[in-house]
């Protein structure tokens, strides 16, 4: 039910690494690619793949590092800062439906809570 929901049967692994990769980048500008394979908990070897990929449809750049240029710094690009952003609004959408989907007092009690959550936090 949760893969289902979350729209997950749709989305390989390696489409899920590369969305948290354009997230990662666009909050903190740029990373190497050691950097990405310890977020996404891959080999170096598999980190640099995948950002191939990315580099190859343009979602992100990677170029050699200012003090030693053996490090690759990646950073996203326009065209991944707007793949990202459908991606945001696709999970908006999917989660607006089950909420509607939701008994109205289940539905109350979450709103209800989300907004505890969201109110604490700032």
């Amino acid at each position: 039910m949760a893969r289902a929901f979350l729209g997950v049967e749709r989305r390989s692994p390696a489409r899920l690494a590369q969305v948290v990769v354009l997230h990662h980048l666009t909050a903190s500008g740029t990373a190497t690619v050691s950097e990405l394979a310890g977020l996404l908990d891959l080999s170096p070897s598999a980190a640099s793949n995948t950002v191939e990929r990315m580099v190859e449809a343009r979602l992100v750049t990677r170029t050699e590092g200012p003090v030693d240029r053996r490090v690759r710094v990646v950073a996203v690009t326009e065209e991944g800062r707007q793949v990202l952003q459908a991606e945001v609004d696709a999970l908006g959408l999917i989660f607006a439906r089950w909420i509607d989907e939701l008994p109205s007092d289940e539905r109350r009690k979450l709103l209800a809570d989300l907004g505890s959550i969201f109110s604490s936090s700032s």
